[in-house]
């Protein structure tokens, strides 16, 4: 099941919050592909996960999960725009099920994806 947080940034307009995710999106530099970007997405999710006192860490954290999830879909082929995020929680959980239809798994722990 998809995570659905409930944090202090939520207080962001939706259509703030799609303003920010687009700029970071547009500068996003593209050295991450494959299991590298898969492996980005989960720490940035993670990340997100952590509780957070301070809301710019919180919206960055949201931010930098956002775009790499919408990195991940696209090099899957999975559609999506940073319009789609004024409603991010529905989009984030659309994106995660998508992605796990086809095997990726952004939700798993890090013992889930580490040898060790």
């Amino acid at each position: 099941m998809p995570f659905l947080p409930t944090r202090c940034t939520d207080n962001a307009s939706p259509e703030v919050y799609a303003d920010l995710l687009s700029r970071v999106v547009g500068n996003w530099v593209d050295e991450l592909s494959g299991e590298a970007l898969i492996t980005f997405a989960r720490e940035c999710r993670a990340q997100m996960l952590e509780p957070s006192r301070d809301t710019a860490m919180a919206l960055a954290a949201e931010l930098w999960y956002d775009c790499a999830l919408i990195k991940v879909c696209e090099a899957e082929g999975i559609g999506t725009s940073t319009i789609r995020f004024s409603q991010r929680r529905e989009e984030r959980a659309r994106l995660e099920r998508e992605l796990g239809a086809v095997g990726i798994d952004l939700a798993s722990s890090p013992m889930d994806w580490t040898d060790g």
